[in-house]
C-alpha cells in the first residue's frame, strides 16, 4: 500500500515537471516574438477637373474621361470632375479624353494631402508661315512650315489642305469630319517642316483656308 502511494507520488512529480517544461518553452517562444502595431497609412482625396477647348475657344467639361491614379481609376460625370480616394505616395497618373482622337496626360502625381488636378486639352489651327509646291507628272509633294508659342505638351494630327489641282478644281485634303483627325505626332521643337504627298497636280494652296491641327495638353496641381 505505501509503495503503491509513493509510485503514486513518483509519477505526480514527473508530470508536473513535464508540464513546467512545455510552460517554459511556450513562454520563451512567446517572449521572442516583437509585436507591432498596425501602421496607418492617411487617406487622401483627389479632385480631377477637365476641359477641352475646342477650335472655336470654347472651354467644355470633359465628360467620360477616364482617369487613372496609380491603381485607382475613375471617369469624369457631366462637370467633367472625377474623384478619387488613395493612400498617401506617388503614383503614375493617367487622364485620357472622352475624345478619343486626343492623346492622354501621362504624369506622376505626390498625393500627401487633398489636391485638385486641372487637366486642358486645348485645340488649335497652326496657319502655315510658308508653303512650298514640288509638283510632278501626277503627283505634288507640299511642304508646310509651321511654328507656334503655345507651351505644355503640344502633339500635331494631319494637315487641313485648301487646294487647286492643276484644272483649277477646288479640292480639300483633311482628315475627320470637323478638320482634326487623331493626334499623332509629338512635337520637341519649331519650326517644323510637315511633307505630304498627294497623288493630285496641285497648281495652289490657299494659305488662309490651310492649317494644321495642334493639341495643347495643360495641367496644374493645387491644394
Amino acid at each position: 500500500m505505501r509503495r503503491g502511494l509513493l509510485l503514486m507520488l513518483a509519477t505526480a512529480l514527473v508530470l508536473l515537471a513535464i508540464v513546467f517544461s512545455v510552460y517554459q518553452g511556450r513562454s520563451e517562444s512567446l517572449g521572442g516574438i516583437s509585436l507591432r502595431s498596425p501602421v496607418f497609412v492617411p487617406l487622401h482625396e483627389v479632385v480631377v477637373r477637365v476641359w477641352v477647348v475646342g477650335l472655336d475657344g470654347d472651354a467644355r467639361p470633359d465628360v467620360g474621361a477616364l482617369v487613372r491614379v496609380g491603381l485607382y481609376s475613375a471617369t469624369t460625370d457631366d462637370g467633367g470632375v472625377a474623384r478619387l480616394t488613395v493612400p498617401a505616395g506617388r503614383y503614375s497618373t493617367y487622364v485620357k479624353s472622352g475624345d478619343g482622337r486626343l492623346l492622354p496626360l501621362t504624369t506622376s502625381l505626390q498625393v500627401d494631402r487633398n489636391i485638385t488636378l486641372e487637366v486642358r486639352f486645348k485645340l488649335a489651327r497652326l496657319s502655315p508661315e510658308k508653303i512650298r509646291l514640288e509638283t510632278g507628272s501626277g503627283s505634288t509633294t507640299i511642304k508646310l512650315y509651321i511654328s507656334s508659342e503655345e507651351e505644355g505638351r503640344l502633339f500635331i494630327s494631319y494637315p487641313h489642305i485648301a487646294a487647286f489641282t492643276s484644272k483649277g478644281t477646288p479640292i480639300i485634303i483633311s482628315r475627320g469630319e470637323d478638320g482634326y483627325s487623331y493626334f499623332f505626332q509629338q512635337v520637341s521643337g519649331w519650326p517644323l517642316e510637315i511633307v505630304l504627298q498627294v497623288e493630285q497636280e496641285i497648281a495652289s494652296v490657299e494659305p488662309q483656308n490651310t492649317y494644321v491641327p495642334l493639341l495643347v495638353v495643360w495641367w496644374d496641381i493645387s491644394a
